[in-house]
C-alpha cells in the first residue's frame, strides 16, 4: 500500500492510493448541491491536473439530494477515466444501476459489492 495524503471534509474524506482515487461517503452525510461542488472542487484540487479512475465507497447511510446527483451524474467525471461505486447490499446495487441508467454518467460507471473486483475493474 502506497503513502496518501488524506483530504476530508464533513461528508466525505478522499485520497488517492496506487493510482485510484478513492472517496469514502461518510454515515448520515447529507449531500446537497452545495457539498457536491466542494466534493468535486477538493477533489479536483487533489488530483492537481491528473486523471485517474476513481472509487466511490456509498455503503455508509446517507442522503443525496437530486440537485446534488443530477450534478455528480456530469461533473463528478471531471479528471476521471471510469468510475466504481461499492456499496454493501444488493438493495442498494440495484437502486444505483437504475440511477446509472436514468441519469447516464458521461463515463464507464459500474456498481460493485467487493472492493476487490471493482480494482481490478478500474485497472482493466
Amino acid at each position: 500500500m502506497s503513502e496518501h495524503t488524506i483530504y476530508e471534509i464533513e461528508q466525505l474524506k478522499h485520497w488517492i492510493q496506487d493510482g485510484i482515487v478513492h472517496g469514502v461517503y461518510k454515515r448520515d452525510g447529507i449531500i446537497t448541491l452545495d457539498v457536491a461542488k466542494q466534493i468535486i472542487s477538493l477533489r479536483l484540487g487533489m488530483q492537481n491536473g491528473e486523471i485517474h479512475p476513481a472509487i466511490a465507497y456509498l455503503s455508509e447511510s446517507h442522503i443525496i439530494t437530486p440537485a446534488a446527483r443530477k450534478y455528480f451524474a456530469k461533473e463528478a467525471y471531471i479528471g476521471l477515466t471510469k468510475m466504481a461505486v461499492i456499496v454493501n447490499s444488493k438493495m442498494k446495487s440495484n437502486f444505483l444501476n437504475i440511477y446509472i441508467l436514468i441519469d447516464k454518467p458521461v463515463k464507464p460507471t459500474r456498481v460493485f459489492t467487493n472492493k476487490e473486483e471493482a480494482i481490478k475493474w478500474l485497472k482493466s
